[in-house]
């Protein structure tokens, strides 16, 4: 997506790479402002070393769930594309267009990504100053591409925040672009705090801005409608099935808490 004909130095980062989970993103200090990689560092991703990445080639061909994504500074064509206005901008920011073989997501005035999950390379085209200006948007672009590149693995991204006994999930834009991650299978949590595990008395909270100095416990169809209206994962055709077994399975062995707002205070103790 960029014009440029030299040859970048870049910069390869993983997340989460504790975990040994195969995402990456690659791109160049040169082209953009440091705050990217502050930006990507907040969101759980660690620079690798030389010796890593020259085993990047062998784990995106052996690893069917490896995913990479390349961010380029956008070529003057992709950079009208970013900032025109459509018809259906009219509906919100994001969009995705699918295409033979390939979707094309695109956040209007931030950036667009190409991508496929027949592929382990994506490309994403956006301005120099990404992750310097508007924060919220990139955080929201960069989780996007996580929320898809993790759906096969059977860990789900969710609006929110991460409390001590529990998670908060929200809409978008009350969470400001952060998410938590969910790994039902291998019980755990992850998000901008670190990873901690699911133990027995993990709850996942909604607030309630009419409710006073009680909680109330949900249902489960409740919290599974709760849970597919916040997630991250965005396609055109909705969510995929396995994204939708992933969340039914949430709903039913994890008890769903509505807690007044009033008295949320983020990354604390709920006493619930």
């Amino acid at each position: 997506m960029s014009d440029s004909k030299k040859e970048d130095v870049l910069t390869y980062m993983q997340f989460y790479p504790n975990l040994d989970i195969p995402i990456y993103v690659s791109f160049s200090l040169e082209s953009f402002s440091p705050e990217l990689f502050e930006l990507l560092l907040k969101n759980g991703f660690v620079k690798i070393e030389e010796k890593e990445v020259l085993k990047l080639p062998e784990t995106l061909k052996n690893n069917r769930f490896a995913r990479i994504l390349k961010i380029t500074e956008a070529s003057l064509n992709i950079a009208k594309k970013i900032d025109y206005f459509r018809e259906d901008d009219k509906f919100g920011a994001e969009t995705v267009t699918p295409k033979k073989g390939y979707s094309i997501y695109r956040f209007r005035g931030i950036g667009i990504m190409i991508y496929s999950f027949g592929s382990k390379q994506w490309e994403l085209g956006c301005f120099s100053d990404f992750g310097s200006q508007e924060i919220e948007a990139a955080n929201v672009v960069i989780n996007r591409f996580v929320s898809w590149a993790l759906a096969g693995l059977g860990t789900i991204g969710f609006w929110g925040v991460p409390v001590d006994n529990g998670i908060v999930v929200m809409n978008q834009a009350d969470s400001k672009g952060e998410v938590v991650y969910v790994d039902i299978f291998n019980n755990m949590v992850f998000s901008v705090d670190g990873m901690k595990k699911i133990k027995s008395n993990f709850r996942i909270i909604r607030l309630d801005a009419t409710l006073k100095n009680r909680n109330i416990m949900l249902r489960p169809s409740e919290l599974l409608s709760f849970l597919i209206v916040n997630c991250t994962y965005f396609d055109y055709y909705g969510l995929s099935v396995p994204v939708r077994q992933v969340i039914r399975k949430m709903s039913s062995s994890i008890p769903g808490i509505l807690h007044p707002k009033e008295s949320f205070r983020p990354r604390t103790d709920l006493g619930l």
